[in-house]
């Protein structure tokens, strides 16, 4: 089961933190400094981070760039004692998907976990629909050719006098692979 980081050094907040998201249904792991942080973020499959930014060895914002230089789609919710304009900008600047500001609810916490967790979700449903349309185009035009006799290499024959008028006429490779695929 993929887990929640939950990275404060003060283990009061970070244990209420581990329980509010317990109490809503999460798996958590816990860590006191980001260096616990990136030893467990290493060797447990997490699901997302949710981060103290004011601590002793590194800030959370360097945290959460760190993380992402292993995986960069990691949501990652920071929480923060000053909630000022400029910590939000600089939060939502540097990539956290969230910001919480203490004190803070579990509905306000959840809220913010639910949202980054959401919203990865659809990155990474975007990004496999843009992997798989060229396969899913080119088995569709197979379907149409092996169900047609006379079709057999229409499809295939089209793709490649339109991908010539492309290249043509100029056209960038990111229109050339459009034509292709419309094909």
């Amino acid at each position: 089961m993929t887990s929640i980081l939950v990275i404060d050094d003060d283990a009061v907040v970070r244990e209420v933190i581990a329980e509010m998201l317990r109490n809503a249904g999460h798996e958590v792991v816990e860590a006191d400094t980001a260096a616990e942080a990136l030893e467990l973020f290493m060797d447990e499959e997490i699901c997302l981070v949710v981060s103290d930014i004011v601590m002793p060895d590194l800030s959370g914002l360097e945290l959460l760039e760190a993380m992402r230089l292993h995986r960069p789609n990691l949501p990652v919710v920071l929480v923060t004692g000053a909630n000022t304009r400029d910590n939000l900008r600089e939060a939502l600047t540097r990539g956290a998907d969230g910001l919480v500001a203490k004190p803070f609810t579990q509905a306000e916490l959840c809220g913010a976990v639910k949202t980054a967790l959401d919203r990865a979700g659809r990155s990474e449903r975007d990004l496999r629909e843009r992997l798989l349309a060229p396969t899913l185009t080119s088995a569709l035009a197979n379907a149409i050719e092996a169900r047609e006799e006379g079709m057999r290499g229409h499809c295939e024959h089209l793709t490649v006098l339109a991908m010539r008028l492309g290249l043509a006429f100029a056209l960038s490779e990111e229109e050339i692979e459009t034509i292709r695929l419309g094909a």
